[in-house]
């Protein structure tokens, strides 16, 4: 829970331990404000939209709140609380009213929690609906100037299927939006010719070395399109690149071809 949320359920806790009944006209009128008061802060902290909504609107809602705090604490809704605290009484207890404040406190508890709930599925619903509305091109930018190089540098013209891997890289873009630099996940036109077997490592790796430690870089073909191009440290060592900026340049990477007779 968050101060504000401890604050207010202590606040709406220790406001029910006023028991009504001993309340005389001018007690009344402080009881009045502090229902108002509670009434606020409860749906302030309950209900964090409402920071989001114009501050016109939100104070008018507040007010609201605090008006019907005031109206409800004004004497019209005692027999409910004087039966439920008898109601505990007569089940012996001897501080009712203790009992009051901690059924009030887990009232808010649950509220706090219910929304959360209730705010992480409208965040899931709304980030499904942007991801619905938004087109495929929108998620892709074009190729990083130093993925566009180690692309090219992985299919050497000797190869066979090379010029397709080429034919490729011109159409190709990058998805937008990583959350790590050791890979690239690319998309290419649906009708650009095809590499076989569609699914595959490519046959040439990049080898390079960063802070003492060997990086292997390799491509991925999904259904005989370029898929992903990603950087691999030895020995499972951590690959930590902050920008594509930091990928390697041509010059310091050494390919690895595939052969019945290993060459490089």
């Amino acid at each position: 829970m968050t101060f504000s949320e401890i604050a207010t359920t202590a606040a709406v806790s220790a406001f029910s331990l006023v028991d009504p009944r001993d309340l005389d006209d001018e007690t009344r009128r402080y009881y009045q404000a502090g229902s108002a008061l509670t009434s606020v802060l409860a749906l302030s902290t309950s209900n964090p939209t409402l920071r989001s909504t114009p501050a016109l609107l939100r104070w008018g809602i507040k007010a609201g709140a605090g008006a019907v705090g005031w109206w409800a604490a004004d004497g019209r809704f005692d027999h409910w609380d004087t039966a439920v605290h008898e109601w505990i009484e007569s089940k012996g207890s001897a501080h009712p009213r203790w009992w009051i404040a901690a059924g009030a406190a887990a009232t808010m508890v649950g509220t706090f929690a219910l929304d959360r709930a209730l705010s992480r599925w409208e965040s899931r619903a709304a980030w499904e609906r942007e991801l619905e509305e938004t087109k495929e091109e929108d998620l892709f930018e074009p190729l990083h100037p130093r993925v566009r190089e180690v692309l090219e540098l992985l299919a050497p013209e000797e190869l066979i299927q090379s010029e397709d891997v080429q034919e490729q890289i011109k159409s190709a873009t990058q998805l937008a939006f990583e959350p790590t630099y050791d890979s690239v996940v690319f998309h290419v036109p649906e009708e650009s010719t095809r590499l076989v077997p569609f699914q595959q490592t490519w046959c040439v790796a990049g080898v390079f070395q960063r802070n003492g430690v060997e990086h292997e870089i390799r491509l991925m073909i999904n259904d005989g399109l370029l898929g992903e191009l990603v950087i691999y440290a030895e020995d499972d060592a951590e690959v930590a690149f902050s920008s594509l900026n930091e990928w390697p340049a041509p010059s310091e990477i050494t390919l690895m071809i595939e052969s019945p007779t290993p060459v490089s």
